[in-house]
């Protein structure tokens, strides 16, 4: 897709057009578009702003979620930037409302960062911004219901906070810092800290680094990385060390002075082309 300026592209997933897609804000709103809703237009369009989709309200969309059908064996796990954690049905969240609802009760300056799918038998994996990591096992957290507060996921320190949740799945987990350094990681690297405690040391930072990305991949997968000033490599997953946790990891993207990784994006592979790269060309990753 074509971006603006300053813009990059958040995440890539399919969806019929008759789902659902659940947009969660972080002030802990939820809002409900249907595919259908969203006009269709060419492979490079920019695409309308979903703030023009829905009624949102100086807040910002940190996740959306396709939903086909609303079961009653599945739930929603929420993670706040404060360590707190929130289990609620999927069938709570089955009764639209063209104006949205609140989702979760935030405390104080607490935000939400993201929001999983699950079906209540899963491990979990939060991160935080200063490379601490912690597995716990989500029957650990009792279900609630809608505008709960829930309860501690991760304890936080010296102003560290949660940038990434996600289930103990795939291949690995990887783990990549603003300055351009990223590693794959065992997931059995992660045990032995229950939840509320402040977990393991994921990966070794450089001074002012910190944690932008963390997720599990397949060895198959593609990530987009994506930096402040607008440059966007793609690189195969499977070209990025496993190695412990703890460790500095490997330099995955070559930064000008000044730029920083903002984020990342997994994608299928490029079946038109069957090559590794964007317009911005590719790269490498290096030992280091």
């Amino acid at each position: 897709m074509t971006t603006k300026e300053d813009d990059v592209v958040d995440s890539i997933f399919t969806a019929s057009l008759k789902d659902y897609l659940l947009c969660f804000t972080n002030t802990g709103r939820v809002y409900w578009l249907k595919v259908y809703q969203i006009p269709e237009t060419s492979r490079t369009a920019k695409g309308k702003p979903i703030v023009n989709l829905l009624n949102l309200k100086d807040e910002v969309v940190t996740t959306v979620i396709p939903i086909r059908e609303f079961r009653e064996n599945q739930f929603l796990l929420f993670a706040t930037k404060l360590g707190q954690i929130i289990k609620i049905p999927l069938k709570d969240f089955s009764f639209p409302r063209s104006v949205g609802t609140n989702a979760i009760k935030l405390r104080g300056s607490d935000q939400l960062v993201e929001v999983i799918l699950t079906d209540g038998n899963k491990e979990i994996i939060l991160t935080s911004r200063f490379g601490q990591s912690l597995r716990f096992h989500e029957e650990t957290v009792r279900t609630v219901g809608r505008t709960a507060q829930g309860v501690r996921g991760m304890k936080m320190k010296g102003g560290d906070t949660v940038v990434a949740v996600t289930l103990v799945e795939k291949d690995h987990l990887l783990t990549i810092s603003d300055v351009g350094f990223g590693k794959r990681t065992e997931f059995d690297e992660f045990r032995g800290h229950g939840r509320g405690t402040m977990g393991v040391r994921n990966i070794q930072l450089e001074r002012d680094a910190v944690v932008i990305a963390s997720c599990a991949v397949m060895d198959t997968d593609e990530i987009v990385v994506m930096t402040a000033s607008g440059i966007v490599i793609r690189i195969h997953v499977n070209e990025i060390r496993v190695i412990g946790r703890g460790t500095k990891g490997v330099k995955i993207m070559r930064l000008d002075e000044n730029d920083r990784i903002i984020g990342i994006a997994i994608v299928p592979q490029d079946d038109e082309s069957g090559q590794n790269g964007t317009e911005n060309g590719t790269f490498t990753p290096d030992d280091e």
